[in-house]
């Protein structure tokens, strides 16, 4: 055959012993197929892409061993029942793979779904070709940075993506055909994407996604654009399904909101967060399992909190006096002078951060996934910090506190504590904290405000997007993407991330911490090209991302888990909670470090804003340093977070007062939930 390889006498051997599916595969993979596949499109993106793939670096997979059919690696919706597999979990298509520089599916789990059944003739030409199709499609979304999901089985609460490789992506298709003929394995896998909130995208969505400007996210190609048919049909048809079931009554459901994360996301999250506090005493019954949740929440993994000021009550003088216990100097943590310059405090800052960092796992390296690659533009791998970590535990975070304290100069001097940081009043009496029920009523009115500004005035959608985006840029601020994905404390990856790594890089890009993940601008532009070649800068950039959004995620979740530990036990979220910036609710009042932030949540689907005040931001609001320092700017895409920082690091970050002014001079609406806020009479 024409441009094929010859295989040697071993090889042939092999052939002789395979499937009519084996043999197709692996002369897919040994040769260029003389006649252009069935979708050429699809192989024409492709070639653009990554070129094509020596056959010399596929063969090891293809034939793995002489007992053994073709490796279904990347075909497992095909395998019989019975078939046993080996090797699956010793190779990763991704070695085989030339990774394209610019990713615009990075941060992506997607699975691929076909019109086939485990009944199908393997060896049949309709089945061949969807299969070769499916490996074109595969190595396509990995090469663009997607990670490629075997099955829908494989942690579907981590997938963010299906693509459906059937009949109607093939032109002049008809739709009621393909309905009455599809597979009962496929429709149910299409039914598991739907009941998970899993949108499910034809093959053309990768055509638009690979038409992206090098910054520009995949969430901004329109998912509703390219719905394969099925998915409308088995839609229409579960709504009928639903009104029969309840006959007399009438949907009068409407999404109203906007910002709507997964529920199932929302649970595996908080679900983690769980987990991984209980690990620390499996022995512990549940309620002191939530207990030390809320004690993490406010003292190991908070990464930057107050800390209650000690008061000694004694006899003086027939009165009270009070003693604050003696803190340690911000400076003496840095091991710096009081004189020291702000390039000397960074530089210290970023030396003890990298000393005093904990342990991951034990591990000799940290793993730097994503955030690293974004600044290199190259493909998501391990880097190695080469770090050797001898922190105590509390010191990363008393260092972190002791930057912030000094760069927030809040006073004359930036080190003053605040009187009422252990939670009592002007007098010393302890103030009550608000109830669980009253942070569900603060959350369930702000849901009730967002819909009503939907109802009202969401005919006009279009414009306020576009006041929005000038409000932004009027503001001098830029959305720069964070990925989503970090990692826990064992080095393994946590994905859908991406609301914590937005709230990180906002926060440390704000008070000046981080020194060139930020600066890079619009157009690919960077204020200081040297500072990309020092490879300690980068290590330290990521590492401080990546543990100030893990101990955002513990932080904030752990005080969803202290107001609700049932929702763990559901495995479901409550119902008000539609997305990630919705946890900020029961943390408006904790002492962490979010009760001094204001958090403000550009929604560029609505052109709506969200702000969450919390009480110590209202306390303490009023010295410009503070405000800006602690008043966090990100944006919502369609199920994505972006952080919102300066168009350049020597402009400071805007203070929430003057966001709020910028959004009353154009007129965007927006909804102020406040931690300060007195408690309502019921």
């Amino acid at each position: 055959m024409k441009g094929s390889k010859q295989p040697d006498a071993k090889d042939a051997d092999k052939v002789k012993r395979m499937s009519a599916f084996a043999e197709s595969a692996y002369a897919h993979a040994t040769h260029e197929s003389s006649t252009p596949p069935h979708n050429s499109f699809m192989s024409n993106l492709t070639n653009k892409i990554r070129g094509k793939v020596r056959a010399q670096e596929r063969e090891d997979f293809v034939m793995q061993d002489a007992n053994q059919e073709y490796n279904l690696l990347y075909y497992p919706d095909a395998s019989l029942n019975g078939t046993t597999v080996q090797g699956l979990n010793n190779h990763r298509i991704s070695n085989n793979i030339v990774h394209a520089e610019f990713q615009p599916l990075a941060g992506t789990s997607i699975v691929l779904i076909t019109e086939t059944s485990c009944q199908d003739n393997l060896g049949s030409p309709r089945v061949l070709k969807i299969m070769e199709e499916r490996e074109n499609i595969g190595c396509t979304i990995e090469e663009m940075g997607a990670r490629w999901v075997p099955t829908l089985d494989s942690n579907v609460e981590t997938i963010t993506h299906a693509i459906w490789i059937g009949a109607d992506n093939v032109p002049g298709s008809k739709g009621g055909t393909i309905w009455k003929r599809i597979a009962s394995d496929a429709l149910n896998k299409l039914t598991i994407c739907q009941s998970m909130d899993i949108p499910v995208v034809n093959i053309s969505w990768l055509v638009d996604i690979h038409k992206l400007n090098p910054g520009q996210h995949w969430s901004e190609v329109d998912i509703e654009a390219h719905k394969p048919f099925v998915m409308n049909v088995l839609e229409k048809y579960n709504k009928h399904a639903l009104e029969r079931n309840q006959p007399g009554s009438k949907s009068q459901h409407k999404s109203t909101d906007s910002r709507r994360d997964s529920k199932s996301r929302l649970s595996a999250s908080i679900g983690s967060t769980y987990n991984s506090l209980l690990s620390e005493n499996p022995d512990s019954l549940e309620a002191d399992a939530i207990k030390r949740a809320m004690e993490l929440s406010m003292l190991d993994f908070a990464i930057v909190h107050h800390i209650p000021t000690e008061r000694k009550y004694t006899n003086a003088s027939d009165g009270n006096q009070r003693t604050k216990r003696n803190e340690e100097n911000p400076y003496e943590v840095l091991r710096i002078n009081a004189d020291a310059s702000r390039e000397e405090i960074k530089r210290a800052f970023r030396q003890r951060a990298l000393e005093t960092h904990p342990d991951k796992g034990g591990e000799p390296f940290l793993y730097c996934f994503g955030l690293l690659s974004i600044v290199l533009k190259s493909k998501l791998t391990a880097i190695p910090c080469s770090v050797v970590h001898s922190g105590k535990p509390g010191e990363f975070e008393a260092v972190a506190r002791a930057y912030r304290l000094i760069l927030n100069a809040t006073n004359k001097t930036g080190l003053e504590i605040n009187p009422s940081e252990d939670g009592s009043d002007k007098d010393g009496l302890v103030v009550g904290l608000k109830s669980t029920a009253h942070w569900d009523s603060e959350l369930k009115e702000h849901r009730n405000l967002v819909r009503e500004l939907y109802t009202n005035h969401g005919h006009d959608m279009n414009e306020h997007i576009q006041r929005q985006a000038l409000v932004i840029e009027k503001l001098g601020l830029v959305a720069k993407d964070a990925g989503s994905q970090t990692i826990n404390e064992k080095a393994e990856r946590i994905n859908n991330s991406c609301f914590y790594l937005s709230l990180s890089c906002s926060y440390l890009s704000g008070i000046g911490a981080l020194e060139v993940w930020d600066t890079q601008q619009v157009g690919n532009d960077y204020e200081d090209e040297s500072l990309l070649m020092a490879p300690s800068l980068l290590e330290a950039d990521a590492t401080l991302i990546l543990d100030t959004a893990l101990s955002l995620k513990r932080t904030i979740e752990a005080a969803v888990l202290s107001a609700h530990p049932e929702w763990v036990a559901q495995g479901m979220v409550g119902e008000e909670v539609q997305a990630f910036s919705d946890f900020l609710v029961y943390t408006l009042e904790s002492q962490t470090i979010v009760n001094d932030w204001a958090v403000v949540v550009f929604d560029a689907v609505s052109g709506f804003c969200d702000v969450y005040k919390g009480k110590g931001y209202a306390e303490h609001e009023g010295t410009e340093a503070y405000d800006s320092s602690n008043t966090i700017t990100i944006k919502y895409l369609s199920g994505h977070y972006q952080p919102l920082i300066s168009l350049s690091s020597r402009v400071n970050r805007p203070s929430l007062k003057q966001i709020l002014s910028a959004l009353d001079e154009a007129g965007v609406l927006y909804v102020v939930t406040d931690g300060a806020a007195t408690p309502k009479q019921h």
